[in-house]
């Protein structure tokens, strides 16, 4: 999901333990992912940290998640030894991306699952949020909308 051009910058922001420090510095590389990218790993990291708030059953928490994940979500354009030392610093910052996520993703607060939701291919989404992009979208709202009128011109 992060471009490989963005690989190097990632890991650098492991290197600081400052939230006040990492955090702007992540941010910084949000900016520059294609949106699409970032709209999935917003998804992504909102759906894993839901994983990891049962870590009591499942054992899987932000660290044992970020092990899983963090290598392919962030990867090199070539593995190789060098890269592969670096695995901590990616899932490090896979673990951050999930213990901080309404800090990288401000949207996530003002979200909600059910009820006035859109569901959109098996992905559940807010009316009206910015990342609904898709003409398969506003074909859903169209269809919805004139279910909604043909319904009331039935009564």
């Amino acid at each position: 999901m992060f471009p490989f051009e963005l690989y190097e910058e990632v890991i650098a922001t492991s290197t600081s333990s400052d939230p006040e420090v990492y955090v702007p510095q992540i941010c910084k590389i949000l900016e520059k992912i294609p949106p699409n990218n970032r709209d999935l790993l917003m998804y992504l990291v909102n759906f894993l940290g839901l994983v990891a708030s049962h870590s009591e059953q499942n054992r899987m928490d932000e660290k044992n998640i970020a092990i899983v994940f963090g290598p392919t979500i962030i990867r090199p354009k070539i593995v190789s030894v060098e890269t592969a030392v670096q695995f901590p610093s990616v899932n490090l910052v896979m673990e951050r991306l999930m213990k901080k996520k309404e800090s990288f993703f401000p949207e996530l607060s003002d979200m909600f699952f059910g009820g006035g939701a859109l569901s959109i291919s098996g992905v559940t989404t807010v009316n009206g949020n910015k990342s609904m992009r898709g003409s398969h979208i506003k074909k859903k709202k169209k269809m919805t909308i004139l279910k909604e009128k043909h319904s009331k011109d039935a009564e």
